[in-house]
C-alpha cells in the first residue's frame, strides 16, 4: 500500500508539469481544511488526500460540504490514477 504523501507528491508532480499552480493549505486554527489547493487558469480544484480506501473525517466532510456550497471543486484522492483524472479535467 503507498502511503498517503507519496501519492500526494505524485499527483502533485503531475499537476506541475501541466502548468498548474498547487499550494499546500495549513490553516492556523481550523481544522478540516482539504490538503492541496491546485489552480489552473482561473479553475480552482481543493484535494484531500488519503491512504486507499480511507474516509474523510467528520470535520473534513463538513468543510467540504462549505466548499462546495460556494461552488468549488473538492476531490477526495486516494491513489495516483484518479487524482491524474482530476488534475486532466481541471486543465481541460
Amino acid at each position: 500500500m503507498r502511503l498517503e504523501k507519496a501519492i500526494e507528491e505524485e499527483v502533485v508532480e503531475y499537476a506541475e508539469t501541466l502548468g498548474c499552480l498547487q499550494l499546500k493549505l495549513f490553516m492556523l486554527n481550523t481544522m478540516g481544511w482539504p490538503d492541496r489547493l491546485v489552480l489552473y487558469m482561473g479553475k480552482i480544484l481543493f484535494i484531500e488526500f488519503k491512504l486507499p480506501g480511507e474516509k474523510p473525517t467528520k470535520i473534513q466532510l463538513w468543510m467540504h460540504d462549505r466548499l462546495k456550497k460556494h461552488l468549488f471543486k473538492v476531490a477526495v484522492i486516494d491513489n495516483v490514477a484518479d487524482g491524474k483524472v482530476q488534475i486532466n479535467e481541471l486543465v481541460s
